[in-house]
């Protein structure tokens, strides 16, 4: 009954930890990493529901292709891309996966794009923007405290204007071929190439409106302007150093000269590699709580089959000693009428004394020997019976030992055949003997794995995996 009632615990607690992975999403940062905090660690919530809603508004790529990136990325990967995610502005076949594309953005790092080709504090804007719309409302209060320096701010929506006005570098897209935003237009396919053109630009406007009044509806009076964990900052709003380097020259009077101009860059020392996905507390504790409570029952049920068998064990030993004492009892009663044990007989103190005549005096035919064998023979079937039962109950044991060892790993768990050492920040270091979990396969022969003990996740080469035990 106890058992049961164990058991019926575990499957509601596993109903919870199924229902809860609905609960916020802890974002990786790997675009905006200023948003880490001072160990490098994320710690920004997102809407699920909103991130969701991601893969049927962006024009970054196909929904089944977006769908693979993890969802505590999506949003990054979303706001690297901004105005193409929009689908404000094209390229080549109109998805953003390649370094040229992203050149072509104004995000450029070659030494050849002159610094007036660059965008700036656009990581910085546009993070905020896309987590305060994205995030949930603790996420939103956080960034509201932290605050958005306007001047970034005006940088920013200056650059985007003049890129909006660029034909050469914000392109319009191919529609016969390209999937735009206009396409839902109930009399898309009525309409003329140029007011095709024409919607495109006002979805441009409309866009650049939006934002502005948006950032300008927070009126924020905080503003971090040494915030040195950010490096779009410590750069003066620019991607590089080099560019950095040659705004300062060229501006000497300016007035971030003696701010982003004579900082540096502070990096993180990080503890850990970032996950690819966190789980919030609730859904780690309510984890813990499911995996207590099924090793408290396997550990109940061994226990209990412990004692079985010490019951069978005592019972035998029991019953092996009610056999000796009786078996004793009835020697002596033999010996107290004569019979002699060594010859077998009975001797002549077997004489009735009252009647003068003998007993039998021939061989006894083994009475006793009948009623001892017969003792013996019932004990001896008893044993075998305990036997049998201290058998089956170490089968038992056995069983649960091995869904306690079931139990003890998730699905598509694989231990660590070979080394990998990590020669990227997205990737992971292996060692043999590793116990990860296969979280995503992709083509190319990569993985990405999560490791058991630390909880971390990155990508490796599959042929790092060995076994498989789950």
């Amino acid at each position: 009954m106890n058992n049961l009632f164990l058991l019926n615990i575990c499957i509601i607690l596993l109903y919870f930890v199924i229902n809860v992975n609905g609960d916020p999403i802890i974002a990786n940062n790997k675009y905006c990493t200023h948003f880490k905090d001072k160990l490098g660690k994320s710690y920004l919530e997102l809407d699920p529901d909103e991130i969701s809603k991601l893969k049927n508004i962006q024009y970054l790529l196909p929904i089944d292709e977006f769908d693979k990136i993890p969802d505590n990325a999506k949003l990054d990967y979303f706001i690297r891309y901004s105005v193409i995610s929009e689908g404000l502005c094209y390229f080549h076949d109109g998805f953003a996966d390649s370094e040229e594309e992203t050149n072509n953005y104004g995000f450029a790092t070659k030494n050849n794009v002159s610094i007036e080709e660059q965008i700036r504090y656009e990581k910085t804007v546009n993070c905020f923007y896309y987590y305060h719309k994205y995030g949930t409302p603790q996420t939103k209060q956080i960034l509201y405290s932290q605050g958005l320096c306007h001047k970034y701010f005006h940088e920013y929506m200056n650059g985007l204007k003049n890129f909006f006005d660029n034909n050469n570098k914000c392109l319009y897209p191919d529609f016969d071929s390209m999937k735009t935003p206009i396409d839902k237009l109930p009399d898309y396919s009525t309409i003329d190439f140029q007011n095709k053109i024409d919607d495109i630009y006002n979805l441009r406007v409309t866009y650049f409106n939006d934002l502005a009044g948006y950032i300008h509806d927070l009126k924020m009076e905080n503003c971090i302007d040494n915030d040195r964990y950010n490096q779009e900052w410590t750069n003066c709003g620019y991607r590089t150093e080099d560019l950095k380097r040659e705004y300062c020259e060229n501006n000497p009077t300016n007035e971030d000269r003696d701010g982003c101009c004579a900082s540096q860059h502070n990096s993180r020392k990080k503890l850990a590699e970032f996950d690819t996905k966190k789980e919030s507390i609730i859904t780690g504790v309510a984890s813990a709580t499911v995996i207590l409570i099924i090793g408290s029952y396997f550990s109940a049920k061994y226990i209990n089959d412990i004692i079985i068998q010490d019951n069978m064990k005592k019972s035998i030993r029991n019953q092996e000693k009610e056999y000796n004492e009786s078996h004793k009892q009835m020697m002596r009663e033999a010996y107290n009428q004569g019979y002699d044990v060594n010859k077998q007989i009975y001797n002549s103190r077997s004489r009735n004394l009252n009647s003068g005549t003998l007993r039998n005096t021939k061989p006894n035919t083994g009475t006793l020997r009948s009623t001892a064998g017969s003792a013996v023979s019932l004990a001896r079937s008893n044993v075998s019976q305990a036997r049998s039962a201290v058998s089956q109950a170490r089968s038992t044991v056995s069983q649960a030992k091995s869904a306690v060892s079931l139990a003890r790993y998730p699905p598509n768990t694989f231990s660590i055949a070979q080394d990998y050492q990590a020669n990227d920040s997205q990737d992971i270091s292996l060692r043999k003997g590793m116990v990860v979990q296969l979280v995503q396969q992709y083509e190319g022969g990569w993985v990405m794995v999560r490791d058991l003990k630390s909880n971390r996740q990155g990508y490796a080469p599959e042929y790092c995996l060995g076994n498989k035990l789950a």
